[in-house]
């Protein structure tokens, strides 16, 4: 809830419409979807900025928050969208199913709201450019309009983009190269890939774009079926 980015993702989308700030009340790196208010229902905390109501920390994870906002804490009211960020590190390609940030984006999209997830690259330490590039995108979709159960996962890149491509989701920007052991703890070591799938998000974003990757909870393997299906699988008797 204290993170610059999701401070200056709110300031952004002021102009675009009313906005209510429901956000973790600590760091949630790597939570993905995963919830814990289906088990109980965490106290939330008014938060304030300078003096001024700024919005409601949760003690649970990103998608918990997006729960709490729709279903309890604002169950009257019709969300337009659901914006989520701005993360500080990327969530390009397959590594945005690790992602918080992109979870609650999910949970958005299972609600039957449009949603859109954004982050940035870790080496930058500001978050201005990326909250202009984050309006435009949301004045334009919301403008356009998204399908049914779809969300969109944009990542910023470092320094000045290049400009924006649209594209499916691509490989891992890192690959976990070894484990580390550190006094008690044991620490996964990652490196940069250095072979990118060609025209998909992580490759364009690895090449200065800010990246755009329209992705549905829809995970059929719709290749999968018929010859599936031609297995002929008999249950046991």
């Amino acid at each position: 809830i204290d993170a610059p980015g999701i401070a200056a993702l709110a300031e952004a989308m002021k102009p675009l419409g009313e906005v209510i700030v429901v956000a973790p009340k600590t760091d949630q790196s790597g939570k993905s979807h995963s919830t814990t208010i289906l088990g109980s229902l965490p106290k939330p905390i008014p938060v304030e900025h300078d003096g001024k109501p700024f919005g409601t920390a949760i003690d649970g994870t990103p998608a918990d928050c997006v729960l709490a906002a729709v279903y309890w804490l604002s169950p009257d009211q019709k969300f337009d969208l659901v914006v989520s960020g701005i993360n500080r590190g990327t969530n390009v390609g397959v590594g945005s199913l690790y992602s918080g940030t992109v979870g609650a984006a999910v949970e958005g999209a299972l609600a039957k709201i449009p949603a859109i997830a954004f982050s940035q690259d870790s080496g930058r330490k500001e978050y201005a450019v990326s909250a202009q590039i984050a309006a435009k995108i949301v004045e334009r979709a919301m403008k356009e309009g998204l399908a049914p159960y779809t969300l969109l996962n944009v990542n910023i890149p470092p320094g000045n983009p290049k400009g924006v491509k649209v594209a499916s989701m691509g490989d891992s920007l890192y690959l976990l190269d070894h484990f580390e052991t550190r006094g008690d703890v044991v620490k996964p070591i990652l490196k940069r890939a250095t072979e990118l799938l060609p025209d998909r998000d992580t490759a364009f974003y690895a090449e200065g774009y800010v990246t755009i990757a329209p992705l549905t909870i829809d995970w059929t393997s719709r290749e999968s079926l018929k010859p599936i299906e031609r297995w002929e699988l008999e249950l046991p008797k």
